[in-house]
């Protein structure tokens, strides 16, 4: 097997970005991660309680394992399929912009179930 170098950083940028973002919606979702300034998806409409912190990571984490699902498979069949080809390089870096595209996604409902959060607890 002769994987190129680059396809190999790829493949690894894709687990660890991945990975890191995973682990966090994980301890964030579980109370295991409590608000704080460093770790999280730490904007307004998250850091506001609690609650909010952790309604938000319980929907992130559900877009993180729908990235995993999607992107991890098509990765190792690339590898296995292109390997030593160019063309590999390409799905890697399709499938790198893919998994920043389901952070972004992620963020964004997380920030949505916040604020839904926030509203419903306002109300009662």
């Amino acid at each position: 097997m002769d994987i190129p170098i680059d396809a190999i950083f790829l493949f690894v940028g894709i687990l660890a970005i991945w990975s890191a973002f995973g682990i966090v919606c994980y301890l964030g979702s579980r109370s295991k991660l409590g608000r704080n300034a460093y770790a999280g998806i730490r904007l307004p409409s998250t850091m506001v309680n609690d609650s909010t912190w952790e309604t938000a990571h319980k929907e992130a984490m559900w877009h993180v394992k729908m990235s995993g699902i999607s992107i991890f498979p098509l990765a190792v069949v690339a590898v296995v399929a292109f390997n030593g080809s160019k063309v590999l390089i390409g799905i890697l870096a399709t499938l790198y912009a893919v998994c920043l595209t389901w952070i972004i996604v992620a963020t964004v409902m997380a920030t949505k179930a916040a604020k839904r959060a926030l509203s419903s607890a306002i109300q009662n």
